[in-house]
């Protein structure tokens, strides 16, 4: 079966760094709790909705509670996270 679009997009940014991507559509919840895992939803209400479940709940035995969203439509670097050097333990870029 051949991917999507997004899917492909999800793999060329985290696919170093999960242990899986699951799902497909351009918003994706990251779970950055031990090992990353990525899911993929077609709408920000979709992973705002996803989100909100495993911050309630956990993602997992090893959840420390950092979930975020990243819009993949925005097809910018700053988009990417880790493209800041944040994920590699460098500072932060600072904006103007």
């Amino acid at each position: 079966m051949r991917k999507s679009k997004w899917q492909r997009q999800a793999n060329r940014r985290w696919s170093k760094k999960a242990v899986w991507i699951h799902g497909d559509g351009p918003f994706a919840v990251l779970a950055w709790c031990g090992e990353l895992s990525v899911t993929l939803w077609q709408t920000n209400e979709e992973a705002e909705q996803a989100k909100a479940r495993i911050d309630g709940t956990g993602c997992g035995g090893r959840c420390v509670r950092h979930h975020e969203i990243v819009d993949m439509s925005e097809s910018t670097q700053a988009a990417l996270p880790g493209a800041d050097g944040a994920r590699r333990g460098l500072a932060p870029r600072q904006t103007v």
